[in-house]
């Protein structure tokens, strides 16, 4: 039998139309809605969902298995209206970065639809569920967030989805969730953005700067050809570990900046060392 009966998904981008596709292939749910901003038809006709409702709403009273795939300042809109139209017993989730304030939403609205957040660590920069791939969540860490006020039967339910499609679950609170976002995904997009834009003070012909760009460049700075909009909705949301943790960035760049200028001979190979160090252990626990 499968997982669930009727999944309904929120937002039908990469991430909410690769899970209806790991869904698919994985027959966790007799059937998939989705409810988007523009014609699903064309996601029918390529097997990827079996219909779309006229709204989300509305589809939300008879799902029992409930996926918000949309940006993080909609999610917050539309979590109290689908909590509340919500079957009793449905589970909610979202796949947003941040969490505390979404939690914190959904938390607030009263109705039977019992929400769980969690936040896959999968993604590409490529956009629209024409990008989607049912094995972009295997090999994957999906954080779930819980507090006092979860349903553990949702949250239990919910990991198991998530390993179901692949993905390693790690449960944590959401101002956790939050911090750890911040160091290891939010800041280094922005350090990213902000390496493409040093470049483009240097005042050189694009032309001949991509001639010369390396691979290192490339894959330094893919991250930064992200969406700027939904960029600034997740600094908004999560705006002071960001910020903290951008300002602890800059106090270490102006750091590496006084010993390139200062050091004594061996002092700064010593410090490249330990980092690279450090980033070969991060390969390593990932193995």
């Amino acid at each position: 039998m499968p997982e669930f009966d009727r999944v309904l998904i929120g937002g039908l981008g990469l991430l909410g139309g690769s899970a209806a596709l790991a869904i698919r292939r994985h027959g966790l749910a007799r059937e998939i809605a989705a409810c988007g901003r523009r014609d699903l038809t064309p996601a029918i006709d390529a097997g990827l969902i079996d219909r779309q409702p006229h709204s989300l709403e509305e589809a939300a009273r008879e799902a029992d298995f409930i996926i918000l795939a949309t940006p993080v300042e909609v999610l917050r809109r539309q979590l109290p209206r689908v909590i509340e139209r919500a079957r009793p017993g449905a589970i909610i989730t979202d796949v947003g970065s941040t969490k505390s304030l979404l939690v914190e939403a959904a938390e607030a609205a009263t109705g039977p639809g019992r929400f769980v957040g969690s936040h896959p660590m999968a993604g590409s920069h490529r956009t629209g569920w024409e990008a989607a791939t049912p094995t972009l969540f295997e090999g994957t860490t999906t954080y779930v967030t819980v507090t006092s006020r979860t349903d553990p039967d949702a949250a239990a339910r919910l990991c198991r989805f998530w390993e179901q499609l692949g993905s390693r679950t790690v449960v944590t609170d959401p101002a956790h969730h939050d911090a750890l976002c911040a160091l290891l995904s939010h800041v280094p997009h922005l350090t990213a953005s902000a390496l493409v834009e040093l470049i483009a003070q240097a005042g050189e012909d694009p032309a001949f700067l991509r001639v010369l760009a390396g691979s290192g460049l490339r894959d330094t700075t893919r991250v930064a050809l992200g969406s700027g909009a939904i960029w600034e909705e997740i600094c908004t949301h999560n705006r002071e570990e960001i910020a903290t943790r951008l300002e602890a960035t800059a106090g270490i760049l102006r750091s590496l900046a006084g010993d390139i200028r200062r050091a004594p001979p061996g002092a700064l190979a010593e410090r490249l060392d330990r980092a690279a160090a450090l980033r070969a252990r991060l390969d390593r626990g990932a193995e």
